[in-house]
């Protein structure tokens, strides 16, 4: 008679079976992602990896969950245990709800909690609820995970990347738009030398543009435009560069519409050469407010305009 063989397995997206839940060299299977894992040990550390790619969308995944014993022998009216055990290993464990940690006291297992026996939140230390004797044993089972991309990581529409104890930051596409969001407490910060932003910043109402434009001829040119349905106002700063005469000129220009008419005025001009170096007016043709340029020479200029805008 033919006979099923069913390995360790689940049915849980994104499941991946801990260490402890594997004898060396098991396999177990998601049945929902379709992946395989096996338990392996090198190095005195034990790891769950996955056997072969991720399938689909040509990803390839290593996921490692490592679990270390930590060993320390207790001083008197001790609580706190932390950095470098008897075994010279520094303690480190992944925080989360639960930690993920399991803490022994002379080979009995207590229960993590500020009312229970211990509480470990920062990942570095974990600190006892109530003192141990000088000579008792503290044993930390502590868990780390970790995973390595060696293609690229296809994610479906709505599918997000979550980073946080409580998943505050997620990172994910809609089907229409791209989205970071931090959605925990505190700010989303950016630290960089530069941030470069390769098209129009939209900060709520408010949205900020750059455009190059560069004429060689007298006629009238258009050097921007924005849809009259969605902004109402802005403010331009305009540098011109005349490459013939290496002459320049720097103005800014107040804009705002009623849906049919521009308003425009220009101050602030300061140029460095004989004269103008150009002229400037608005029309709304088709929907869009156009900002045009009259040069006052056909010499080749180049026209770098900066918008800032508020929205209808």
């Amino acid at each position: 008679m033919a006979q099923t063989i069913k390995l360790k397995r689940s049915a849980t997206p994104g499941s991946v079976p801990s260490t402890s839940s594997l004898s060396l060299g098991e396999v177990a299977i998601n049945t929902y992602d379709g992946k395989m894992y096996i338990k392996k040990s090198a190095g005195g550390y034990d790891q769950v990896i996955e056997i072969g790619s991720g399938g689909g969308g040509g990803s390839s995944t290593t996921l490692y969950a490592t679990q270390i014993v930590y060993e320390y022998v207790a001083t008197a009216s001790q609580t706190t245990f932390s950095g470098s055990d008897v075994n010279n290993l520094t303690l480190a464990y992944d925080t989360g709800t639960p930690p993920k940690v399991q803490v022994f006291l002379n080979g009995i297992l207590l229960n993590e909690g500020s009312s229970a026996d211990y509480v470990a939140t920062n990942g570095t230390s974990i600190v006892l609820n109530d003192a141990v004797s000088v000579g008792d044993l503290v044993q930390i089972a502590a868990y780390k995970s970790s995973i390595s991309f060696a293609l690229n990581l296809d994610l479906e529409d709505n599918q997000k990347i979550l980073l946080g104890d409580t998943d505050d930051l997620q990172i994910y596409h809609d089907g229409s738009n791209s989205y970071i969001e931090d959605a925990g407490t505190g700010n989303l910060i950016l630290k960089s030398p530069q941030v470069e932003i390769d098209g129009n910043l939209k900060i709520a109402h408010a949205v900020v543009d750059t455009v190059t434009v560069t004429t060689t001829a007298t006629a009238s040119t258009q050097v921007d435009s924005f849809s009259s349905s969605e902004i109402r106002s802005c403010r331009y700063t305009i540098q011109i560069t005349n490459s013939t005469d290496n002459t320049y000129q720097i103005t800014e220009v107040l804009l705002i519409h009623d849906g049919t008419t521009p308003s425009m005025t220009e101050y602030g001009t300061i140029f460095t050469g004989a004269a103008i170096e150009s002229t400037f007016d608005a029309d709304i043709t088709a929907g869009n407010v156009r900002l045009l340029a009259t040069p006052a020479s056909a010499d080749t200029m180049i026209f770098k305009v900066v918008r800032h805008s508020i929205t209808v």
